[in-house]
């Protein structure tokens, strides 16, 4: 059987042992991950996509990083908790106009 060297682990040519090395390699290097969708600005959305492209970062990876720079930096994450704040309230308000001009439009005006 013919082995080949393959992020410095020896591979050998049947499948039983690719599929053990692959175990090995995802339960000790990798931690558990679990999948989430969120909405962002348009606008930041895709500047957010070009940065991590030019960088050869994925989104995931980027944003894990820099929440875990925000927890380790106080003055960092009270900065970022300020404007998130600001954006909030924002997104709110806008939330609660739009729910107002659709129950008013649905029951009408003079209601």
């Amino acid at each position: 059987m013919s082995e080949t060297l393959k992020a410095g682990i020896a591979v050998g040519a049947s499948r039983h042992t690719d599929i053990q090395a692959s175990r090995h390699i995802d339960t000790e290097s990798e931690p558990p991950t679990k999948r989430s969708t969120f909405r962002l600005e348009a606008d930041l959305i895709e500047r957010l996509h070009t940065f991590c492209r030019h960088q050869g970062l994925s989104r995931e990876v980027l944003i894990e990083a820099m929440y875990e720079y925000m927890e380790a930096n106080p003055e960092a994450l009270a900065q970022v908790v300020e404007n998130a704040s600001q954006k909030h309230d924002n997104r709110q308000q806008l939330a609660n106009r739009k729910r107002a001009e659709a129950m008013m439009s649905k029951f009408g005006r003079d209601a």
